[in-house]
């Protein structure tokens, strides 16, 4: 699985970026969001905020984790802000107790970062169901925080050498949101095992993969560690490995790569950074992006028009996109046809227009043609599309959906639909 999402994940060989720059302010002076070159031609951009460690910059952490200059290869917005200054002059994240407001200033900056989400959003169309946090250290605390205290704005989080926030810490925020957790067992600022900082307990990566499941409503246990793969440049061979638990609301995923030797700050290998990348962009929060058109669709005999809708999720990976085409006589057979091209073209002799254009797949009724719910279920598996050679289905399509049904001694057309695969 994870051999499989590396080499995928390395598929835009050459990234580049020279994105646009816009500007925005949330309380604390300004902050810089870089704008992919292909802005404006999806609806919508998932947002990614980097947030650095103790002592730390954004610059600094950006130099290390290498996630800006993949801003045009994947298509997302990228913001780095940066945390307050404390007496000894150095930026920090007030995450937790253990980490890292040692002063105890009680800056809020779980309400701040929340705020700046917000401020994106409203200059920028920014996709709600896609926003997400990648930390370092004292920044994957931090993310751990936004996670119990705004997670309904959050799809998935990575924090790198950080940790949870533990037991006894407060979670406000129960909706679902999926983590990666990156940790190195030779790491001796925070440690894989858990320990103090500041005086105060913070958790170990399996307390904190544990815990991130159980928030998560995960209702089987974790999948063995699967073949090694590598994540750590310095470090000769493939020394990571994974558990995941896959049963969890909402859709979410909770990840566990344990780096075998790495210390604290990790040089990605090459084909790291944009692994991490498309594990973030496979994880959205439920829900597909679904407009209706060539609607409503005539009457048929039940007195209702064919309308087709989807269900399941957008995410290319998950293969788990279903059509539904409902308002149906009962008991009447019928297809789903699928397409890359929108049309409304008549059809002699059927009822109501065509509205897709060359067909790529026919998806078939699986059940009986005596369904008695007036509706067919089609599982849009993008593998039975037909493409041409050498061609794959590739996030980013936008592909329309239109069911056609015997109504009797006719046929009759459904409006149709445009889904967007992510």
């Amino acid at each position: 699985m994870l051999a499989s999402l590396l080499a995928l994940a390395i598929a835009p060989l050459c990234p580049t970026a020279a994105p646009l720059d816009v500007t925005v302010d949330a309380g604390r002076g300004a902050v810089v969001v870089r704008v992919p070159a292909a802005y404006g031609s999806a609806p919508k951009s998932p947002l990614i905020l980097m947030l650095h460690g103790y002592t730390a910059t954004p610059n600094a952490v950006d130099a290390t984790f290498g996630i800006e200059p993949w801003l045009d290869a994947y298509g997302f917005l990228y913001a780095k802000p940066i945390g307050p200054v404390d007496a000894f002059g150095v930026h920090y994240w007030n995450a937790s107790s253990a980490c890292c407001d040692f002063l105890g200033v009680g800056t809020d900056d779980s309400d701040y970062l929340a705020a700046l989400i917000q401020e994106i959003k409203a200059q920028l169309d920014v996709d709600e169901r896609r926003v997400y946090v990648i930390g370092h250290s004292n920044g994957g605390f931090m993310a751990h925080r936004l996670v119990c205290d705004h997670g309904d704005e959050l799809a998935a989080i990575v924090s790198i050498s950080g940790a949870g926030l533990g037991a006894q810490a407060p979670c406000a925020s129960t909706a679902p949101v999926s983590v990666l957790e990156i940790h190195g067992t030779q790491d001796t600022f925070i440690r894989y095992a858990g320990g103090v900082l500041g005086g105060s307990q913070y958790p170990s990566s399996r307390d904190t993969f544990e815990r991130c499941a159980l928030r998560n409503g995960c209702s089987a246990g974790p999948s063995a560690p699967g073949q090694s793969f590598d994540v750590d440049e310095l470090i000769v061979g493939s020394e990571a490995v994974s558990e995941r638990y896959t049963n969890c609301s909402g859709q979410a995923e909770v990840e566990l790569w344990t780096l075998i030797g790495s210390g604290h700050t990790i040089d990605l290998s090459p084909s790291a950074t944009p692994a991490i990348l498309q594990w973030l962009l496979d994880h959205a929060r439920p829900g597909i992006d679904q407009q209706n058109y060539c609607a409503p669709a005539p009457l048929n005999s039940s007195g209702l028009p064919g309308h087709i809708r989807a269900h399941g999720s957008d995410i290319l990976a998950r293969h788990d996109l279903t059509l539904v085409v409902e308002g149906l006589p009962i008991g009447a057979p019928g297809l789903c046809l699928v397409s890359l091209d929108a049309v409304n073209a008549p059809l002699n002799g059927v009822l109501g227009p065509r509205c897709v254009g060359a067909v790529a797949a026919r998806l078939m009724y699986l059940g009986s043609a005596t369904n008695v719910s007036g509706s067919l279920d089609f599982v849009a598996d993008p593998g039975l599309f037909a493409l041409p050679a050498g061609t794959t289905v590739a996030s980013g399509w936008t592909w329309h959906f239109q069911g056609w049904y015997r109504d009797g001694a006719t046929t009759a057309m459904s409006d149709a639909l445009s889904v967007t695969l992510r």
